[in-house]
């Protein structure tokens, strides 16, 4: 299992069809890839969360669009998917006291390497026990 710090970006967008392609279109012609998304429905707004190679530059260009955008730091986790993987760093975190806000993850099949974010309560202590578990 290896994990890293990375900075989220959140923003609030129409719900309405060709957003989500505009902003994703952008941020490709700027040479910037997404490496991870969330895209939430709302009656009158989508959120995405969205983790991207050069975050920095997607927030000017989401703020150039007229998009609010809070920045967060999250864990990204990569691990092979196995049974009840998730179910033992969710159990390490809560024996902790440590907060899992949200999360997102997907995986091809059991055997394939999967990507976790997590947003914590608190990341430093997350890392400490990830850095001390073994789940692969």
């Amino acid at each position: 299992m290896e994990y890293k710090v990375q900075r989220q970006l959140t923003a609030a967008i129409e719900n309405v069809p060709g957003r989500l392609a505009h902003i994703s279109q952008a941020i490709s012609q700027h040479d910037i890839n997404i490496e991870g998304i969330c895209v939430i429905d709302n009656v009158e707004q989508g959120v995405i969360r969205l983790l991207t190679s050069n975050p920095a530059e997607v927030k000017q260009l989401l703020m150039a669009e007229g998009v609010y955008v809070i920045e967060a730091d999250v864990l990204s986790v990569e691990l092979t998917d196995r049974l009840g993987a998730l179910a033992k760093i969710t159990a390490s975190l809560a024996q902790s006291q440590i907060n899992i806000d949200y999360l997102y993850f997907t995986s091809h099949h059991a055997g394939a390497l999967a990507k976790i974010v997590f947003k914590v309560s608190d990341i430093a202590g997350a890392q400490r026990i990830l850095g001390a578990l073994e789940v692969n």
